[in-house]
């Protein structure tokens, strides 16, 4: 009977702290915002907020004329999908845009996609935070 009452408590005690430590990892939509660099490092862009929807403008890049160009726009927060998504993405050498979602992975890493249609034809970058 003693043992059925600690187990019982410890079982509390356990989802307690695995509800405490989940709501503290829940992302916020602001998260993304600030400085971020791509993979080799070559441009920086920063995220920013405009009304509800969330865009990314290039900031420093070793190409001058790429500076002050939008790469993504039109992102929407989904609390429920964990994700910014609805958005478009065109990178420089693009001649047009595509569908666009980013995840944060951490708070110093995101994973930004882009795709034709489906999305599980996407093709991801990870970021890192400048």
């Amino acid at each position: 009977m003693l043992t059925s009452i600690f187990y019982h408590k410890m079982m509390i005690a356990v989802v307690t702290l695995f509800l405490i430590s989940t709501t503290t990892l829940a992302q916020s939509a602001d998260d993304i915002l600030g400085k971020w660099t791509n993979p080799n490092n070559s441009t920086t862009v920063e995220v920013y907020k405009k009304g509800e929807t969330y865009s990314a403008k290039i900031i420093e890049a070793k190409v001058e004329k790429q500076i002050g160009k939008i790469l993504v726009w039109g992102l929407k927060y989904s609390s429920k999908n964990n994700e910014w998504a609805e958005g478009k993405i065109q990178k420089p050498d693009m001649k047009h845009s595509v569908d666009c979602f980013i995840e944060l992975e951490s708070y110093n890493t995101l994973s930004i996609s882009g795709y034709h249609g489906l999305r599980i034809f996407s093709s991801t970058e990870k970021w890192k935070r400048k």
